[in-house]
């Protein structure tokens, strides 16, 4: 049983991998499924086997980068030492995943636009964005019964952290802010600095 699951496994990698090497030379909806067959190496049943269309492959790829993003942000909320730098590191975290797939940042903006139309894909984000608000949320409640924060509402101030990185993220994807991904970095860093910043106690 192992066995199979390990073999599944490195199919599903294979084909995901396969794909965003496609989805990056083509864009989401230049993309071809036979296209993804061909760079795979693998027979059209057997990535049909796994993936029945393009959009299932682009949300599989995305959601493994949305579990890690929950998971690492998981370990921060039961971690130890003051709230604010955990939020930062994770930030740096986050981001540095999220730049290294740069090439894929326009397909994922192609693919997002369809959730209003498709609701699978909607399903996918609220959830995940949810959830992603949800730990912050708590993360900024550790904060204020430590007296390390203002008394805010920490689901606000969970959206307001949500929406400055996603926006400067949308800038940064668009080309309005022209910043190698090393200056970006310390960009949206120095942002959420500041947010923190307006929320310490004492401050």
């Amino acid at each position: 049983m192992a066995g199979k699951e390990d073999r599944t496994a490195q199919r599903r990698a294979q084909i995901l991998a396969a794909a965003a090497q496609v989805f990056a030379q083509r864009g989401f909806h230049g993309a071809r499924m036979d296209d993804i067959v061909r760079q795979s190496g693998l027979s059209k049943g057997a990535v049909y086997w796994y993936f029945r269309s393009k959009e299932e492959i682009i949300l599989s790829i995305l959601e493994r980068l949305m579990r890690r993003e929950l998971e690492g942000l998981k370990a921060h909320l039961e971690g130890q030492g003051p709230v604010r730098e955990r939020l930062l590191a994770f930030t740096d975290q986050s981001l540095g995943e999220i730049v290294a797939m740069r090439e894929l940042l326009p397909i994922t903006l192609e693919f997002f636009a369809s959730a209003p139309r498709d609701a699978k894909v909607s399903r996918a984000l609220q959830s995940y964005y949810g959830d992603y608000q949800d730990l912050i949320a708590r993360l900024i409640a550790q904060g204020i019964e430590g007296g390390e924060f203002v008394a805010v509402d920490p689901t606000e101030a969970a959206q307001a952290g949500i929406g400055l990185v996603e926006g400067l993220l949308l800038l940064w994807i668009l080309g309005v802010i022209s910043l190698p991904p090393a200056s970006f970095r310390a960009l949206v860093r120095r942002s959420m600095e500041r947010l923190l910043d307006g929320m310490q106690a004492g401050g």
